[in-house]
């Protein structure tokens, strides 16, 4: 999956730039392994898209290795959108809205 968060603090209507990077739990444990010096591997699908290019190609890059990565013709790479919203500007630092591609068919 891929994390598309908008500047900090910024809401969406005022946001000029965002930032890449890849997310979920298991990605995070992984590539923080990874940095500690193990061993780690990322399994799953992505699109055949941009998104899904980038997912791997920035695992690899934080060494996790890749090669059991799927590529699905048929269905777009998750990606995650973490929004400051004026409802969620006192009670939560953002709202993350999901979409959900290639993992369900």
């Amino acid at each position: 999956m891929l994390l598309m968060p908008a500047e900090p603090g910024i809401l969406l209507d005022r946001a000029v730039t965002f930032r890449r990077s890849v997310a979920g739990a298991e990605a995070n444990v992984a590539i923080e392994l990874a940095r500690l010096g193990h061993r780690t591997r990322r399994l799953g699908r992505v699109g055949a898209d941009p998104v899904g290019e980038t997912v791997p190609r920035q695992s690899r890059a934080d060494g996790v290795d890749t090669s059991r990565v799927q590529v699905d013709e048929n269905a777009p790479t998750s990606l995650l959108d973490g929004l400051p919203t004026a409802a969620a500007r006192d009670s939560a630092p953002a709202d993350f809205a999901g979409c959900r591609g290639s993992v369900h068919r």
